[in-house]
């Protein structure tokens, strides 16, 4: 089904059913069928999009590269590939001046990235069960080895009673929204974030 606007001269979206074993891409996100539920992945958008800082560079055309290849990086670990979400954001904090080692540590995360992606099952959830929104949070201190300026992490999903399954709604990693003292309150403002998001 294809959605234009009023008038009919500009198409604002498209719907398609998935039918099991076929592939449908869409915003550089790839969506599979399968048995039991859908298999998302990003492989595509990865081998062709992905770009790494050019460490030759100075000044400006620096910025612009390591600017760029963090954006690409970034649309990839919001969508899919969430095992690199604290190396990439914390590149992010270093994006206004960037040292020759934040370029070095940003571009093995993006190699490690292109060479071992994620796909995400998500679980087609049954009918007859109560569903239950679950929420898993993690933080982590700042690159200086502190809890100030730290990061914090956490996912959304809906699951049934008695299945480790989640079907994956939203997940997150950024800089802490305020001070921690520890590894507790850390978790704990995490944990707030993660409410506040559900």
């Amino acid at each position: 089904v294809t959605v234009k606007s009023k008038g009919g001269r500009f198409k604002v979206g498209e719907f398609v059913r998935l039918e099991q074993n076929a592939s449908n891409e869409f915003t550089g996100k790839c969506f599979s069928e399968v048995s039991g539920g859908v298999v998302l992945d990003q492989d595509k958008y990865l081998e062709t999009k992905l770009k790494y800082v050019d460490p030759g560079l100075e000044g400006e055309a620096l910025l612009t590269s390591f600017r760029s290849a963090l954006g690409a990086a970034g649309w990839a670990i919001n969508n899919s590939q969430f095992k690199d979400a604290y190396e990439i954001n914390l590149a992010a904090q270093k994006r206004n001046d960037p040292t020759a080692e934040d370029c070095k540590h940003l571009n093995q995360a993006i190699y490690r990235m292109s060479q071992d992606p994620l796909k995400t099952f998500i679980p087609q959830l049954p009918r007859q069960s109560e569903v239950k929104v679950l929420g898993i949070v993690d933080a982590g201190m700042s690159d200086k080895g502190c809890w100030v300026g730290g990061q914090e992490g956490f996912l959304v999903g809906l699951g049934e009673n008695g299945s480790d399954l989640i079907s994956l709604v939203n997940i997150k990693s950024g800089k802490l929204k305020r001070v921690a003292g520890g590894s507790f309150s850390a978790e704990t403002i995490a944990g707030v974030s993660c409410l506040t998001c559900m």
